[in-house]
């Protein structure tokens, strides 16, 4: 009997390579984590995987696990890495055919291989699941720049205040 897809993030791994998260990483550590669990959590509502998000450890007093809206989030304890904490959850796995693991580190994705997962570039993953729609096709069709002219046509079809009248 087939298991449930379980993916296993390499969270910096792929905050680093999503360019709007590393932008947000650059800014605020906490607002870029939030951001990428924010992201997994539609997705996973969405899909109905399981999802654990594995960060590395930093010496500020995180809880090493956390459930969240499904997502199981887990930080090493530092100074470990997330490496091997998703290593050992491959190798522990009973059913690793159903793990994807992403991340774009050679060896973690080359080990989860090793042992019958899959495994997904975080680059990859990002592109295909995790972009959102920046530009509502709506907007493209309705919100364009108005000339001066296409202005000032519509203030005086409304009668706007601030159009000035010839009749003054």
């Amino acid at each position: 009997m087939a298991s449930n897809p379980h993916i296993i993030i390499d969270a910096y791994n792929l905050i680093h390579r999503a360019k709007d998260l590393r932008d947000i990483l650059q800014e605020n550590l906490e607002h870029s984590r939030e951001a990428l669990l924010l992201r997994l959590e539609t997705y996973r509502q969405k899909k109905k995987v399981q999802i654990t998000v594995v960060f590395d450890g930093d010496s500020v007093g995180v809880h090493p696990a956390q459930n969240r809206s499904g997502l199981h989030v887990v930080f090493s304890r530092f100074p470990q890495k997330a490496d091997p904490i998703i290593k050992s959850m491959v190798r522990r796995s009973k059913n690793r055919r159903s793990i994807l693991v992403v991340s774009s580190d050679r060896s973690v994705a080359d080990y989860a291989r090793s042992m019958g997962a899959k495994s997904m570039a975080a680059e990859e993953f990002y592109q295909r699941f995790l972009i959102f729609e920046r530009v509502n096709p709506l907007s493209e069709k309705y919100d364009r720049n108005l000339s001066e002219a296409e202005v000032k046509n519509w203030m005086d079809i409304f009668n706007r205040r601030d159009v000035p009248r010839k009749d003054k």
